[in-house]
C-alpha cells in the first residue's frame, strides 16, 4: 500500500511538474516533453533497483534455508574500537596478543570450524585482509621509492650550492650566507616531510584495516595481532634506518658545508693578494665537499634496503593470513589440528564410559 501510494504520489508530481513548467514560461513543446521523460525514466530506474533488492533477498534467502545469518561479533570488537581512543595502558597489548604460530592456527581453525552459515563471511573478512596486507606494503614501499627521489633533488641542489660557492666570479658572503639558510631549512624539510608522509600512510594503513575488521568475529584477535606486528616492525625499520641514519647523516652534511665554506672565506680574506693559493683553497673545498655530497649518496642503498625489508615484512603478514597447501606451515597445522580433534574424541570417549559406569552402578545399587 505505501509503495502504491508513493507511486501515485510520484506520477502526480510529474504533472504537476509539467503543468507548472508550461505555465511560467512559454518553453517549447520538445523540452516539456523532455522533462516528463526524464522523471519517467527515474521511475522505470528505481524500479528496477527495488526489483533488483527483492531479487537480491530472496536469493539469500534461499541459500539460507530461509534463515538470514546474523552478523557476528565478539566483545573484542567492541574492546578495540574504543580502546584506539584511550591511553595504551588501558588495554595493553600483553592482554592479547598472539604470536605467529598461535595466530594462523587460530585463523585457520576459526575458518574450518565455524558454522557453515557463517564460514563465507569469516572467509570474506580474511581475504580482504590479506588484500589489505598487500596493498598496505605496496603504499608503504613506494614511501621509500619518493624519499628516494626526494633525497636525489636535495643533494642536487646541495652540489649546486657547493660549485656556486666555490667559484671564483660567483662567490660572495652575502650569497653563502643564503646559501647555509636555505640548505639548513631544504634539509630540516626534507626530513620533516618525510616523517610526516610515513605518519599519513601509516593512518590509511590502520583506518583500512580498522574499517575492514569492524566486525571480525573470532578472528579479531589474531588479526589485530597481525596489524601490530606488521605496523611496528615497518615503524622499526623506517626509525633505524631514516631517522637515526639517514637524517642525521644529512644533518652532519649542512653543517659540515656551512663550516668549511665559512673557512675558505676566511682563508681567501687573509691571502687577498695571492691570487694562485685562492684558487687553489677554492679547488680544494668543492673537491673535498663533492667527496662528502659522494658518500652521503650511499644511503642510496640503504633506502633501497629499507624498501626490501619493508616489502618482506608485510608479505609474511599476508602469508599468514592465506595459507597454502604447498607450504609446510599448513601440513604442520592440519597434523596439530587432527591430534587435537583425536584427543578430544578420546575425553568425550572416556567421559561418556565414565557416566555409563555410574549408572550402571547407581542401577546396580538400586536392584
Amino acid at each position: 500500500m505505501k509503495f502504491l501510494l508513493f507511486m501515485l504520489a510520484l506520477v502526480f508530481s510529474v504533472f504537476v511538474q509539467a503543468e507548472i513548467i508550461t505555465k511560467e514560461s512559454p518553453l517549447p513543446h520538445q523540452l516539456i516533453v523532455n522533462t516528463v521523460q526524464n522523471y519517467k525514466q527515474r521511475t522505470i530506474n528505481y524500479l528496477s533497483s527495488v526489483q533488483a533488492l527483492a531479487d537480491n533477498a530472496e536469493r539469500e534467502l534461499k541459500a539460507n534455508k530461509n534463515i538470514r545469518p546474523s552478523t557476528e561479533y565478539s566483545i573484542h570488537d567492541i574492546t578495540f574500537t574504543f580502546a584506539k581512543y584511550l591511553p595504551s595502558w588501558v588495554y595493553p597489548e600483553s592482554l592479547w596478543k598472539e604470536d605467529t604460530i598461535t595466530r594462523r592456527k587460530h585463523i585457520a581453525k576459526v575458518l574450518r570450524s565455524s558454522p557453515l552459515i557463517s564460514r563465507p563471511r569469516y572467509t570474506a573478512i580474511r581475504d580482504e585482509v590479506a588484500g589489505w596486507a598487500q596493498t598496505s606494503g605496496d603504499a608503504l614501499t613506494d614511501h621509500f621509492a619518493n624519499i628516494t627521489v626526494e633525497l636525489d633533488s636535495l643533494l642536487t641542489s646541495t652540489m649546486d650550492l657547493v660549485e656556486t660557492s666555490t667559484d671564483a666570479e660567483l662567490m660572495d658572503s652575502l650569497f653563502m650566507t643564503a646559501g647555509y639558510v636555505t640548505l639548513e631549512r631544504a634539509i630540516n624539510k626534507f626530513i620533516i616531510d618525510c616523517n610526516q608522509q610515513f605518519g599519513a600512510t601509516l593512518g590509511q594503513v590502520n583506518s583500512d584495516f580498522d574499517r575492514i575488521v569492524s566486525l571480525s568475529g573470532e578472528l579479531r584477535i589474531p588479526l589485530e595481532s597481525i596489524r601490530l606486528d606488521a605496523i611496528e616492525r615497518t615503524k622499526y625499520i623506517h626509525d633505524k634506518m631514516f631517522n637515526a641514519d639517514i637524517a642525521d647523516r644529512l644533518r652532519y652534511l649542512g653543517h659540515h658545508i656551512q663550516s668549511q665554506l665559512q673557512n675558505l672565506s676566511r682563508k681567501i680574506k687573509d691571502n687577498q693578494d695571492n691570487q694562485e693559493l685562492s684558487k687553489e683553497f677554492r679547488k680544494y673545498t668543492a673537491e673535498s665537499l663533492l667527496l662528502e655530497i659522494q658518500d652521503v649518496e650511499s644511503v642510496y642503498a640503504l633506502l633501497k634496503k629499507s624498501k626490501t625489508f619493508v616489502d618482506r615484512v608485510w608479505n609474511n603478514a599476508k602469508n599468514e593470513l592465506v595459507q597454502s597447501p604447498f607450504k609446510i606451515n599448513y601440513w604442520i597445522d592440519v597434523v596439530d589440528e587432527v591430534k587435537e580433534a583425536a584427543k578430544e574424541l578420546v575425553r568425550h570417549l572416556l567421559k561418556s564410559k565414565k557416566r555409563h559406569h555410574q549408572k550402571h552402578r547407581h542401577c546396580s545399587f538400586y536392584n
